[in-house]
């Protein structure tokens, strides 16, 4: 199994062990640009067919990293 496969594995198995949402949900995901929120938004839209989900992206900017949030909120 890839590196990918595990991560996406691990999102499932959270969603489930969390009832996280139903099938047919619209999710919003609050991205800010760091690595974090950028592999959930890819892990999300990589599951999104598996749970008939219909994705909303959000821009967050935690206003921590001076000049590059800025830019990512461009």
């Amino acid at each position: 199994m890839s590196y990918k496969e595990k991560i996406i594995a691990a999102v499932k198995t959270n969603i489930m062990e969390y009832n996280m949402f139903e099938s047919g949900n619209t999710v919003v995901v609050g991205v800010s640009g760091g690595a974090d929120s950028v592999v959930l938004l890819h892990c999300l839209n990589e599951i999104k067919e598996d749970y008939n989900l219909n994705l909303v992206v959000a821009h967050v900017n935690h206003k921590i990293r001076k000049g590059t949030a800025e830019r990512d909120a461009e």
